[in-house]
């Protein structure tokens, strides 16, 4: 990321924190089907992405487009049986170093590119109906049986 064209620049100077109380992960269970699970803290706090952001000129419109992206890294233990990555979650006592408040070494940053503790992460599985943006309900992200608990209740 601080080499490639694409990431370096906004890994120098356009860092930032994007804030969240959860994501979602999808585990592929076979070649048509996939599981979704809600990966939170296990005290349901809130916590920080690390991301870039880049402004750039779109060459058909001439428009300004201000994105951002999410940074991942390997999965911790909680995440690695769902999928192979995870956002780098940076821990709050590191948020001045990662947005350039404190002036940290680039080596350090990549450093800081990590997967979370897993002891303070947990993944539930939720509704499927929660991969369709026009479903919009707290429910969603309530944790539901997994489709082999479901099999297993249905062979008793």
């Amino acid at each position: 990321m601080a080499e490639k064209p694409a990431f370096r620049e906004a890994f120098k100077s356009r860092r930032c924190l994007i804030p969240a109380d959860g994501f979602y992960e999808w585990k592929k269970l076979d070649a048509k089907t996939r599981e979704p699970y809600a990966i939170t803290m296990k005290d349901r706090s809130p916590f920080a992405f690390a991301g870039l952001w880049e402004r750039w000129k779109d060459k058909t419109s001439g428009e300004v487009v201000r994105s951002c992206t999410i940074i991942t890294t390997t999965p911790n233990e909680v995440c690695w049986p769902i999928h192979d990555r995870m956002p780098v979650i940076v821990p709050p006592q590191d948020y001045g170093k990662w947005i350039g408040e404190d002036e940290v070494d680039p080596v350090r940053l990549l450093q800081m590119l990590k997967p979370f503790p897993a002891e303070a992460m947990m993944a539930s599985p939720v509704d499927p109906r929660v991969g369709n943006v026009k479903n919009d309900e707290a429910a969603l992200i309530e944790p539901v049986a997994t489709a082999h608990q479901v099999m297993e209740a249905e062979a008793e």
